[in-house]
Order: C-alpha cells, then sequence, then structure tokens
C-alpha cells in the first residue's frame, strides 16, 4: 500500500528543487563577483581643463567625471559606476590619465590609461588602460581595457570638455 502522505512530501520536494534550479542565480548573478572575465560598457564624462604652450604644442591638464555602465560578456550582470579622472594631454605625445570608480557601495576601481586621450572636437580617440587595484570586493583586480573617445567640448579649448566612448571593452582577473 502506498502512504499517500508521503508520496505528497515527496512531490513538495521534489517541486521545491524544481523551483530552486529554475530561479537561483547563476554565478555571477545577486552581487556574486566571478573571479575573471571581458566586459564592455558605456562611459560619459564631463568636466573641466586648463591648457598652455609648451616647445610649440598645447598641453592641458583635466579632470573629469561622470558615469560609466559596465555589462560583463560572459553573464550579462551589468554594474554602474561615478568615475572622477585627472590627466594631462598633449598635441604631441598624446596623454595619461587616472581614475577612480566608485560602485554603489563606494567599492572602487583604480584604472591608468594612455593614449591619444584628448584632442580636436570630434575627432575618434584611442586610448589604452589598465585596472590596477581596488577597495572591497575588488581588492586585488587586474585587467585591461581599450576605449575609443568622441568629444564634442574639446581639452584643448580652455574650460570646459565633455564626451563619452564609441567603444569601451576589456578583461579582468581577481585573485
Amino acid at each position: 500500500m502506498i502512504d499517500a502522505n508521503h508520496q505528497s512530501r515527496k512531490l513538495i520536494r521534489l517541486l521545491g528543487i524544481l523551483l530552486l534550479t529554475v530561479f537561483a542565480p547563476a554565478p555571477g548573478q545577486a552581487g556574486e563577483l566571478v573571479k575573471e572575465g571581458s566586459f564592455e560598457g558605456d562611459w560619459a564624462v564631463e568636466g573641466t581643463s586648463q591648457s598652455v604652450e609648451m616647445e610649440g604644442a598645447r598641453v592641458s591638464v583635466y579632470q573629469l567625471e561622470g558615469p560609466a555602465n559596465v555589462t560583463n560578456a560572459d553573464t550579462g550582470m551589468a554594474r554602474e559606476f561615478q568615475t572622477r579622472c585627472v590627466g594631462v594631454s598633449d598635441e604631441k605625445t598624446g596623454g595619461v590619465g587616472r581614475c577612480i570608480w566608485a560602485d554603489e557601495d563606494d567599492d572602487q576601481l583604480f584604472m591608468e590609461m594612455g593614449g591619444t586621450i584628448a584632442g580636436p572636437d570630434g575627432k575618434t580617440r584611442e586610448a589604452l588602460g589598465l585596472v590596477v587595484g581596488g577597495t572591497g570586493k575588488y581588492a586585488g583586480i587586474g585587467g585591461a581595457f581599450q576605449v575609443e573617445w568622441l568629444f564634442w567640448e574639446s581639452a584643448f579649448e580652455e574650460g570646459k570638455i565633455a564626451g563619452r566612448d564609441t567603444k569601451f571593452n576589456g578583461s579582468w582577473v581577481l585573485p
């Protein structure tokens, strides 16, 4: 004879397992960071610049801030950051910049980049960068990225600078 109560309990357990399987977060979801991966994203900045003529070239110092949204290309997980950058750019040698990215928990990523970061308005420029560390959940992170910039207000003009990426992607590794 079959115990109906026993069968009901087995059915409820099976249903529970199926629901957990369907709705459980995949690796890298629900705030969990995967140890390595690739990303793409959108990054917009605006800020100020000051320029001087130096040995026949305009040299600009700039401070930029703006939002970045990065999506893990492997899991689809997205994170939003507020970014702050400082840098130097000139017409002869290109430029260098350093950035701090902070997420909603105020954990930070530290970035370095170099390339043709700034220049005439409306011209796309390229920069290569490194992820050189972080705090909190990003402690020990490393990685690399490339970004193509399009500015509509230039660092080579006094005052304001604003732009956004036309391409932004890279990879990271956590210890």
